[in-house]
């Protein structure tokens, strides 16, 4: 407007009005940055801060100003440090400057949350809010208690109606397009978009790709979203590749049928005359076993000695005595009688 207005456009001119707008530019940086920090009631900032500050006003996150929600998150947080019992003036101080990272994460490599922390520790911030710049987004451990105070703050200011004008169905197709744009990569069996699209986990199949195929992975994936996706800040792509062996260990029990030696498992012995002799088990039928019928000794069988089977068997002497015996002389069916044999000694 200003060569409009001056009607000498030319290269000189056009140097010098960079130059003017540029210095007036700092100045409503550091105007901006001094005017954030007396809303917040932080005090005693380093001059460097300021121009960073001012920075954030002409930054947004999914239509919210930054430097508004850095002063609706330091009011938060040093609500919820006043109920808490902490320093509700160094919860204000975190939240205030836990977004400052993003006034430089367009010049910079990294994410917001390290180049801030980064920033700060210069200008020796107190650990608190170190740790809050750092931590908020759950990059890094939180090592004090203001940490989780600036991101219950920080979900609480993004999330309440009217901060944001992103539409719910824009936000699911946001986060549709990374999942879809990762899973186009051979070897990608599942893709999840998580931490509201500010980071894609890739799992792999471990039988298709090695280590080696992973990290070379993650780089192409990183480099397709920078070329095919529009989006704030960054986005972290981590693959993930699992192996799982899987065996069981069994115990000696009844049911296991391993443990369990069946009869005809067992080793069979044989006779004397090469056949294969049966153990026998005890037989409770009511017939074999003597002891267990009640008919062995006659004393419970009505019908006593009697009953040849009740009859104890000969000893063996016995037995071969009345083997020697001759046998009685069977008839003849002719008719004819021999003489019986006389077993007495003749005389003589």
């Amino acid at each position: 407007e200003r060569l409009i207005l001056d009607g000498r456009i030319h290269p000189a001119r056009i140097e010098e009005l960079v130059v003017i707008v540029g210095k007036e530019m700092d100045e409503n940086l550091v105007k901006l940055g001094k005017e954030a920090s007396e809303r917040a009631g932080v005090i005693n900032l380093n001059k460097a801060i300021f121009p960073l500050l001012g920075r954030l006003a002409y930054r947004t996150s999914y239509g919210q100003n930054v430097l508004k929600h850095s002063i609706e998150v330091a009011y938060l947080a040093q609500i919820m440090a006043d109920e808490l019992g902490l320093d509700g003036g160094l919860a204000r101080r975190a939240g205030l400057l836990h977004d400052l990272g993003k006034a430089m994460d367009h010049e910079q490599e990294g994410g917001h949350p390290q180049l801030g922390s980064d920033f700060l520790k210069k200008f020796a911030e107190p650990e608190a809010v170190l740790n809050a710049a750092a931590g908020h987004h759950g990059d890094v451990p939180a090592t004090t208690p203001y940490t989780p105070l600036i991101m219950a703050a920080d979900a609480i200011s993004a999330s309440r109606p009217g901060a944001r004008r992103e539409s719910v169905e824009k936000y699911v197709k946001r986060l549709r397009d990374l999942e879809a744009l990762a899973t186009t990569f051979d070897g990608v069996r599942q893709a999840y978009a998580i931490q509201a699209g500010r980071e894609v986990r890739v799992i792999v199949d471990a039988q298709r790709m090695d280590d080696r195929a992973t990290s070379k992975l993650a780089r192409d994936i990183s480099k397709k979203i920078e070329s095919d996706l529009t989006y704030p800040g960054e986005i972290r792509v981590t693959v993930l590749r699992e192996i799982r062996s899987v065996e069981y260990a069994r115990g000696v029990s009844g049911n296991n049928p391993r443990q369990q030696q069946t009869r005809d498992d067992r080793p069979q012995q044989r006779g004397p005359g090469g056949g294969v002799r049966q153990d026998r088990e005890p037989r409770n039928d009511g017939r074999g076993d003597q002891r267990n019928d009640g008919r062995g000794d006659g004393r419970n069988d009505p019908r006593g000695d009697r009953d040849p089977r009740n009859q104890q068997r000969p000893p063996q002497a016995v037995r071969q005595q009345q083997e020697r015996q001759p046998e009685e002389p069977r008839p003849d069916p002719t008719g004819r009688a021999e003489p019986p044999v006389s077993m007495e000694p003749t005389a003589g």
